[in-house]
C-alpha cells in the first residue's frame, strides 16, 4: 500500500454509518426519534459520495484522459444527487404521513 487514501472508501463509509444509524433508530423507535442532525448527516453523507463522483469526472478527463470513466462518474453523480434529494424529501415528511411509515405490507409508492 502506498499510503494514499481512497476518497471513495471514506465517502461510502459515511453513508454506511449514517444509514446504519438511521435503520437502528427506526427499528427500535419511531421516525420522530430521528434527530434533525441525523437526518442532515445522512443527506450530507450522500452528497459527499456525489462530490466524490464529481471529482472523478475531473480526474477522468484531466488526468486519465478517459471519457468512459468520466461518463461513469457523471452518471453516478446524478444517481447519488437524486438519492440525496429524494431521501431528504422523505425525511421531511411528518411521521403521521402514510409514506413515512414503511412496512413489508405497504409499498413505497402506494
Amino acid at each position: 500500500m502506498d499510503g494514499n487514501v481512497d476518497l471513495g472508501t471514506v465517502s461510502f463509509l459515511t453513508v454506511i454509518i449514517s444509514s446504519s444509524y438511521m435503520l437502528g433508530v427506526l427499528n427500535s423507535h419511531s421516525f420522530d426519534a430521528v434527530s434533525k442532525w441525523a437526518k442532515l448527516a445522512t443527506t450530507a453523507a450522500h452528497l459527499l459520495v456525489a462530490l466524490n463522483y464529481m471529482l472523478g469526472i475531473f480526474v477522468g478527463y484531466q488526468y486519465l484522459n478517459s471519457a468512459t470513466f468520466a461518463t461513469y462518474c457523471f452518471i453516478f453523480t446524478g444517481i447519488w444527487l437524486g438519492v440525496a434529494y429524494y431521501g431528504a424529501k422523505l425525511m421531511q415528511l411528518p411521521a403521521s404521513s402514510p409514506r413515512a411509515t414503511i412496512s413489508e405490507s405497504t409499498p413505497l409508492d402506494s
